[in-house]
């Protein structure tokens, strides 16, 4: 997983070190920008503060019963 994080990084800047810009390079650079989009889109949200939210929630709801 990092490690095509990584080949993706190398391969967007190789491309735009290119000058002037060839059509491989702007192709190459078109598949990289799509790759990372289907990437962002296929992978799960993560919401860092929900489990944090729920727990307070929770807490919330128990410390009203127990009164």
């Amino acid at each position: 997983l990092h490690c095509s994080r990584i080949i993706l990084f190398v391969i967007v800047e190789l491309c735009w070190n290119v000058y002037p810009s060839t059509s491989y390079s702007s192709l190459l650079l078109l598949f990289a920008h799509l790759f990372i989009l289907f990437g962002l889109w296929s992978s799960p949200a993560e919401y860092p503060y929900a489990d944090k939210k729920e727990k307070a929630d929770r807490d919330s709801k128990e410390s009203g019963k127990a009164m």
